[in-house]
């Protein structure tokens, strides 16, 4: 995914959060975690399937993350 598409997705979703009501830390955790996902598939968001949350989940336990960060 090209930087300039994956930023519009995120500033997209952040916008769509506050919306939503929620914290600027929630925003930022999320934002956070979308940007490390895309970076880790190097897919755009209409190619993303199930298999690759799976892998960045497994990733997410390999790498040794506490529970509440990859539930």
């Amino acid at each position: 995914m090209d930087t300039s598409a994956k930023d519009e997705m995120i500033f997209s979703f952040a916008d769509w959060l506050r919306d939503q009501g929620k914290s600027d830390n929630t925003i930022k955790t999320y934002t956070g975690v979308l940007s490390q996902f895309c970076d880790q598939t190097q897919k755009i968001l209409m190619e993303i399937d199930s298999e690759d949350v799976q892998d960045y989940l497994d990733n997410l336990e390999n790498c040794k993350k506490r529970p509440g960060t990859i539930e």
